[in-house]
């Protein structure tokens, strides 16, 4: 490896370059949440339903999605009422055919009644399920600060569990309070600040920040030093050169150009 790669200053500044470009992509990414409007689109966001999944989470579809460039808005619902009358039928057919076996009212609704608790009552065993999920990306050019809100209800029809419902809520950014203003703010709709990082996307976003920031500082760099050519003062220091007649600037001691000897 070449030795001036391991320059103590060069590596100080790809650091510094490197948390400016961190810095300018999370900022960025929250300009696109405050001012970008969500344009209703048939595109898909860049997760699926949800990041953070449960096994006991009903399956869910996107009922919505807006995606323009620099955000992503998806929201998706799904419910167990399918599942949920699937298995009432399930037992009910099982108990009503138990039933059948014995000609005696009394016989039948005992097997009846004892088929239902050897396969448990759905209504007091299954809760009804709802789940929806609110997913937001923002960044440009890559999409690269993600957060989903979860809201999970679950309540049982019967027994001992049906007193309230139980609910789930969880979310991976902030909620934008309601005095800042905001884009679609009038559509109702809410709007977070992401916190969770695409890792591969937020080095894409931060490496390329960090490459055009040191570009605009070496091209500052080169034009301030020609400029100070152009008028016969040392590219270094800026000191005045046009008395001078030795190759070297008596300030701070860079060599002088020929065409900038006199």
């Amino acid at each position: 490896m070449p030795t001036r790669w391991l320059n103590p200053r060069l590596i100080v500044r790809a650091c510094i370059f490197l948390l400016l470009g961190a810095v300018t992509n999370v900022m960025v990414a929250w300009g696109c949440v405050f001012w970008i409007p969500a344009t209703p689109s048939t595109t898909k966001s860049v997760h699926t339903w949800p990041r953070h999944n449960s096994a006991d989470w009903p399956k869910a579809s996107a009922i919505s999605a807006a995606t323009r460039p620099g955000f992503s808005r998806e929201a998706w619902y799904g419910d167990n009422t399918d599942e949920f009358v699937a298995r009432m039928r399930e037992v009910s057919q099982a108990a009503v055919n138990a039933a059948r076996n014995s000609d005696d009212p009394a016989t039948s609704f005992r097997l009846y009644k004892d088929t239902v608790d050897s396969m448990g009552d759905p209504r007091e065993r299954m809760p009804l399920r709802s789940a929806s999920c609110d997913q937001m990306a923002a960044g440009w050019p890559l999409l690269s600060l993600y957060c989903e809100h979860v809201l999970v209800d679950e309540v049982f029809v019967s027994g001992p569990s049906a007193a309230g419902t139980r609910r789930f809520e969880s979310t991976t950014g902030w909620n934008i309070p309601d005095w800042i203003p905001w884009r679609d703010r009038r559509l109702n709709v809410r709007r977070r600040i992401p916190l969770e990082p695409l890792p591969l996307e937020l080095a894409a976003n931060t490496a390329f920040y960090a490459v055009f920031a040191a570009g605009l500082v070496m091209l500052t760099n080169r034009m301030r030093r020609h400029l100070r050519r152009r008028a016969g003062r040392c590219a270094n220091c800026n000191y005045d050169l046009r008395a001078t007649t030795t190759g070297a600037c008596p300030e701070c001691g860079a060599a002088i150009p020929p065409r900038a000897t006199t």
